[in-house]
């Protein structure tokens, strides 16, 4: 399954969106150069580049969420886990097996991304939107100099 970032990627958070893009374009890489070569060493770099975006993107989100006192911050953090996990088990085959990378392989990829940032991510961003509880230390109750 080809992916396109459109407005239905958007959730209408900036920091969020740019780093959706961001995973995006790498998925479309994996296409691009799994569909030269399947299971290429170019492949399983991209894949451990996906990996390695996936991982500072969650934990920039998981940093969100504690910030601005998301309520399902433990349902949305566990489905982090379980998706690094399925990641983590597709590189790991990709390394011992570069021909099961296929493009099953990448939709479901694709899938799992496109499910979470329109389901979890959405439902968080929505959260800061509508005005949830948020927590807000002195650095953004204050301009950077102000005195006390």
């Amino acid at each position: 399954m080809w992916i396109e970032w459109d407005e239905t990627l958007s959730v209408g958070h900036e920091a969020m969106d740019r780093e959706h893009r961001a995973m995006v374009t790498v998925i479309r890489r994996l296409f691009e150069e799994n569909g030269k070569q399947p299971g290429s060493p170019a492949v399983q770099r991209l894949l451990d580049e996906l990996l390695a975006e996936t991982r500072a993107h969650f934990a920039s989100e998981e940093a969100l969420m504690r910030e601005v006192g998301y309520t399902d911050t433990e349902e949305h953090r566990d489905e982090h886990a379980a998706l690094l996990t399925e990641l983590q088990v597709v590189l790991e085959r990709a390394r011992k097996s570069p021909e099961s990378i296929t493009i099953d392989t990448l939709s479901f990829i694709t899938t799992w991304f496109t499910d979470h940032v329109r389901v979890a991510d959405l439902a968080l961003a929505q959260f800061i939107e509508d005005g949830g509880p948020v927590i807000r230390s002195r650095a953004f109750s204050e301009p950077s100099g102000a005195s006390a």
